[in-house]
């Protein structure tokens, strides 16, 4: 003999509302966790994890010219403009070797030397020496005055890949949105850098 039981309408709606808010948990989670990718730039091989909206932009003949190898910027519209620049540096064994200090201080120190007077109101919030992956790396997060007079706010960071090149990263955006993208975007990004 079959026992058929049926659920009360109830007991129905409660099964419902219960699925309904599972999958809105589910949407909700998949909207605040975007997808992640990787991205290797091909001529340095530095890499790193990033949400899939960044995509990569044209980079014009005169940044290719001053070591520019590639730029991202988030698709995502909806979301405050994110610009992520790749370049590097050769030729740093001469100045490593005349100073008789590691290349990341030679690249630290000239980059504290030539900002103030390449970005106008500069003004340096932080600056750090750190490891990446097994990779020396300095940083420098500063304010200063964009084209059209807004606040912009950049993070710099370099990677020493040999005794004689480094790569640098820099993260961009307006200073209003640098701490959510920071949290969201850049933070992400430096902690997965390698070669």
């Amino acid at each position: 003999m079959i026992v058929r039981r049926s659920l009360s309408k109830r007991a129905r709606l409660g099964l419902l509302l219960i699925a309904l808010l599972l999958i809105g948990v589910g949407i909700v989670r998949q909207l605040n966790n975007p997808r992640v990718m990787n991205y290797r730039e091909p001529v340095t091989g530095v890499h790193f994890n990033h949400n899939a909206d960044l995509m990569p932009i044209s980079v014009s003949d005169a940044d290719k010219a001053e070591g520019i190898l590639a730029r991202l910027q988030n698709a995502d519209r909806s979301r405050p403009v994110a610009l992520i620049t790749i370049r590097r540096e050769q030729g740093l064994a001469a100045a490593a070797g005349a100073t008789g200090r590691p290349v990341i201080d030679v690249v630290m120190d000239a980059t504290a030397r030539a900002y103030p007077s390449r970005f106008p109101d500069y003004r340096e919030l932080g600056r750090r020496l750190f490891i990446t992956n097994g990779v020396p790396a300095g940083e420098v997060i500063f304010t200063y005055s964009g084209p059209s007079g807004e606040r912009a706010q950049q993070r710099f960071v370099a990677l020493v890949k040999s005794g004689d090149e480094a790569v640098y990263i820099s993260f961009q955006t307006k200073e209003a949105d640098f701490h959510q993208l920071n949290t969201q975007s850049f933070d992400p990004i430096v902690s997965s850098l390698s070669f």
